[in-house]
């Protein structure tokens, strides 16, 4: 990459070797560096150099990190709705324990009801597997939480897997992100 010219960031070669994990992110955040040093040197806002602003505000949810505690979820959640916020996105998944097991679904489903809870039902929850189901868990994951309408499940597949994801697709989302949205 270092030859490279960052003024060019849609034909920045990848110094990763496709397929292995952590690719996308890494990836992504090379082409952000580059549109980065892209605004900088034409001194303009990255938004005007991809055609310009298509809204004037944006909406925010907080970030809780790992919380596979439903109280730790809870209280993490009722911070952020005293900092202002009105959605929130957590990594429910147990660290180092297998995914497959009934004690991992219901763990999952304690968070998400006690992240619910705290939100009501005009809250918006977010969840993040950071990849690491198969596509089956992920589909059965969805339906152990389903009850808790998550409006969106971030990398429910490693992103790389393009069979996976076309095999999650399917999941219901019963249009929860459009109506938030708005």
């Amino acid at each position: 990459m270092l030859p490279h010219c960052p003024i060019n960031v849609d034909t920045a070669p990848s110094p990763f070797p496709r397929g292995r994990r952590f690719f996308s992110s890494a990836v992504s955040a090379i082409d952000m560096a580059l549109w980065d040093l892209k605004g900088k040197h034409y001194g303009a806002p990255i938004h005007d150099l991809l055609g310009g602003a298509v809204r004037d505000r944006i909406w925010l949810y907080a970030n809780l990190g790992l919380c596979e505690d439903p109280t730790e979820a809870r209280e993490r959640t009722k911070a952020a709705m005293l900092m202002g916020y009105t959605a929130v996105k957590f990594y429910p998944l147990p660290p180092v324990m297998a995914l497959e097991t009934p004690a991992a679904y219901r763990a999952v489903t304690a968070c998400c009801e006690a992240v619910r809870d705290e939100l009501g039902r005009d809250g918006a929850f977010c969840l993040d597997f950071h990849g690491r189901c198969t596509p089956s868990v992920a589909v059965q994951m969805e339906a152990a939480i389903r009850h808790t309408s998550p409006l969106w499940i971030e990398e429910p597949t490693a992103p790389e897997d393009v069979g996976a994801l076309q095999r999650v697709r399917k999941i219901p989302n019963r249009g929860r992100h459009r109506r938030a949205l708005q």
